[in-house]
């Protein structure tokens, strides 16, 4: 049995190809992409939504309510990602098929991330967008395989009266 394979959801239009990767597809409750490890389902723990320029700015208006529904699933996941195959100066420029105000796009893009707790990462292209799917999910592996450091507290002072503050660093 192979240490990890990369899941793709079975309903993914354009799946990505993990070129020397071992895959499997199956139906993921939410998202496009997750991973296994040792024979564990972790997509519970981290999932990746991919989502193609046009598509997002969907997600923004005529599909909005259905997005946000997705999103608030994706609140008990706590590693979720949405991997836009666009960029910035595409969203900010209006360079898609839609009449949506490119700050309304801007807005939900730093709003959602904030409410719903997830990463959205403009990644400019598919093939960019593929290769940080790739590593989102190898650094997951890496970091959910090794022992964790413990965080440590420190106490600090707030400046303006005399309580303390704990932070975990």
């Amino acid at each position: 049995m192979a240490m990890y394979k990369f899941l793709i959801d079975s309903r993914e239009q354009k799946p990505y190809c993990f070129k020397g990767e071992e895959t499997k597809t199956c139906a993921l409750k939410t998202g496009d992409y997750s991973i296994e490890i040792m024979g564990k389902d972790c997509s519970d723990e981290i999932i990746i939504e991919r989502k193609e320029c046009g598509d997002f700015i969907s997600c923004v208006g005529a599909q909005r309510d259905r997005f946000i529904r997705e999103l608030e699933r994706s609140m008990d996941i706590p590693h979720f990602f949405i991997i836009i195959e666009a960029d910035w100066k595409e969203i900010e420029m209006g360079n898609y098929y839609s009449k949506i105000n490119p700050n309304s796009v801007i807005e939900s893009i730093l709003g959602w991330q904030i409410k719903y707790g997830c990463n959205i990462i403009l990644a400019g292209n598919r093939t960019r967008g593929q290769r940080l799917t790739k590593k989102i999910l190898l650094h997951y592996l890496k970091y959910k395989t090794i022992k964790p450091k413990k965080k440590k507290e420190i106490e600090m002072l707030d400046s303006n009266d005399s309580s303390k503050t704990v932070c975990l660093i």
